[in-house]
């Protein structure tokens, strides 16, 4: 292990962000040179569609606006004959003829305007943009072609590489494998939050010096509540004695609101860090982000002092209670790390060392190095979860069209800030782990997988391929809303697993209630409150996942050559982290299995 990595913060600084910027540029520059590109061609040819695109723009921008001055011309056209009939009907005399006059040689010369010399000019310029625009694709595709051996050399597993590189003793698998859940829910207390109402978007698997971590991505949904609001506009006649001492009658309105809260299903959308490590293996706690980042250090002080007096009365609390909780002689890493919930003080202390500690108030602090205090941290036993703000934002994707261009110097750009930002993401989920010197040790316990298991894929794999496949594909014909796919495996084929998937989102009634509510002529009123009544779908599909193993570029041209096509792709399909999914009859399993097999081999 590099000592650095025992400060993460430096490492990363000092290090690891300069080491990966320099391993993405080599990278890209053997991809060029395996690719055998031309260059100097491409470069030539790139800048030629640039001007070429530039001069089309220009042109596109004169011809809108040539359309815009038509358009004014057009309205003035109308205007000058509406106004001559107004005043044909509304004036006589002298004022009659002058402005009808006005109006009517405005919008003739309007008319003309547009008729004599805009038409053609717009007609002209059009036909010199389009043949503009023609030139410039052409350009373009040429460039793209030139870049078509570059990007066929790019793989999904290119950004997961160039981590490896950087810090060695991560290591990714292809997919959260079997193996790797075992271990985690046998060794490692994991503890599973995708419920029945959470479907696995995406995921990023793998151990780092051994322990098991999860990255995973997923939709949520709650059923909560929705006020909808309604008006109606009442009136109602008063007599009232006015200045003059007589009675009238007058009219009165009132806009009368009522409301109902009714059931409404929400969604939202998280993405977790998961974390297996048997250092304090009793130890359970939890904090929240608090943007200590955001605060100078007179600020930082002043929530230190305040927050020393709460571990006091903490303290205090415990010892005349029983309780296990004392704080720490470090009290700024206390207040700011904020686990007051902990259970096992030794524990606790065990895994925050004094460098632990250090570590965590630096990463804390840290405004322009990495992402500052935008993380929680729980700790349940082995199992350790960190969300952060920043992995929401964080592309998991990281299929090479985040960066393919048409352009060499601009696909390098591309492929460096991508795998830049990617790592960044990455290294920050990890940085609380990381600052735990203990944590970065080998597992004490050593799983030993099974040769065999029941399933091949894990039910995470299953939902990550039917949300790739794409929900509206399993989607209820009355769905109006997001859709919840859940897994369920059949049974399992060679390497082929059938699983069974299922859909559930809501249908929508529109329905209409009325509220009684006293208006200001002291009689009660029905407001109507549209609002929509949501009732659960379900439905249920079949899929086939199977184990390819190679890029999507790969495939492509295997499915080409084999002259499978028609039948791999004749009803949905994703492809994702290696894994092939397609919904299927169950009748059909073994013939598509024996079509895989020949792709896989």
């Amino acid at each position: 292990m590099n000592n650095l990595m025992l400060e993460p913060l430096k490492f990363y600084e000092q290090v690891g962000k300069s080491t990966h910027e320099q391993n993405a540029n080599e990278f890209f520059d053997k991809i060029v040179k395996d690719s055998k590109i031309d260059l100097a061609e491409n470069r030539k040819t790139s800048s030629l569609y640039r001007k070429q695109q530039a001069v089309a723009d220009g042109s596109l921008k004169k011809l809108k606006g040539l359309k815009i001055l038509r358009g004014f011309l057009i309205a003035f056209t109308v205007i000058g004959f509406v106004l001559a009939l107004i005043c044909l009907a509304a004036f006589t005399g002298v004022t009659q003829l002058v402005v009808s006059v006005i109006g009517i040689v405005s919008a003739v010369v309007c008319l003309l305007v547009v008729c004599l010399s805009l038409n053609k000019k717009i007609k002209g310029l059009k036909e010199l943009f389009d043949a503009q625009k023609e030139k410039a694709d052409e350009t373009l595709s040429k460039a793209q072609k030139q870049m078509a051996s570059l990007n066929s050399l790019f793989s999904e597993k290119d950004t997961f590489f160039l981590i490896e590189k950087t810090l060695p003793n991560l290591k990714f698998e292809d997919n959260y494998t079997v193996a790797l859940s075992k271990d985690f829910i046998e060794n490692f207390d994991y503890v599973d939050s995708i419920t029945s109402n959470r479907s696995v978007i995406d995921t990023l698997a793998g151990r780092y010096n051994g322990n098991p971590f999860l990255f995973y991505r997923y939709v949520n949904h709650y059923l909560g509540t929705k006020t909808y609001h309604g008006t109606k506009l009442i009136s109602w006649t008063v007599r009232v004695r006015g200045s003059d001492g007589r009675y009238h009658t007058e009219t009165r309105t009132q806009t009368l609101h009522a409301k109902v809260s009714k059931p409404y299903p929400y969604y939202n959308y998280g993405t977790a860090l998961g974390y297996g490590n048997q250092t304090a293996p009793n130890l359970s706690f939890s904090r929240q982000a608090t943007d200590v980042e955001e605060l100078n250090e007179r600020q930082v002080a002043r929530r230190v002092k305040k927050g020393e007096k709460k571990l006091e009365k903490l303290s205090k609390k415990a010892l005349e209670s029983g309780g296990q909780f004392t704080e720490m002689a470090n009290s700024e890493f206390d207040v700011l790390f904020g686990a007051l919930d902990r259970n096992h003080e030794v524990q606790f202390r065990l895994m925050f060392s004094p460098v632990a500690q250090i570590n965590m108030v630096k990463l804390l602090k840290a405004k322009n190095i990495g992402y500052g205090d935008d993380f929680s941290f729980t700790k349940r036993g082995k199992f350790n979860c960190i969300i952060s703000e920043h992995a929401q934002r964080w592309p998991m994707n990281t299929s090479p069209t985040n960066y393919y261009s048409y352009d060499v110097d601009i696909a390098r750009k591309n492929f460096v800030n991508f795998n830049k930002e990617y790592f960044k993401s990455v290294f920050f989920d990890f940085a609380p782990l990381f600052s735990v010197p203990t944590y970065q040790d080998k597992p004490i316990s050593i799983f030993e997988p099974l040769e065999k298991y029941d399933s091949n894929y894990t039910y995470y794999d299953y939902e990550v391929l039917a949300n790739a496949i794409g929900k509206h594909n399993f989607a209820h014909h009355s769905s109006v809303t997001e859709v919840i796919l859940k897994s369920n495996r059949l049974f399992s084929t060679n390497s082929s697993d059938c699983v069974q998937i299922k859909a559930s989102s809501y249908a929508g009634t529109d329905r209409v209630d009325f509220i009684p509510v006293m208006g200001g002529d002291g009689r009660l009123h029905s407001v109507p409150v549209p609002w929509v009544e949501y009732t659960p779908v379900h439905k249920v599909s079949t899929v086939l996942v199977k184990r390819i193993g190679i890029s999507s570029n790969e495939l492509i041209t295997k499915t080409a050559e084999t002259g499978v096509s028609s039948v791999l792709f004749n009803t949905p399909t994703a492809y994702t982290h290696g894994l092939f999914a397609k919904i299927v009859n169950e009748k059909d399993v073994n013939a598509i299995d024996g079509v895989l097999e020949k792709i896989k081999n």
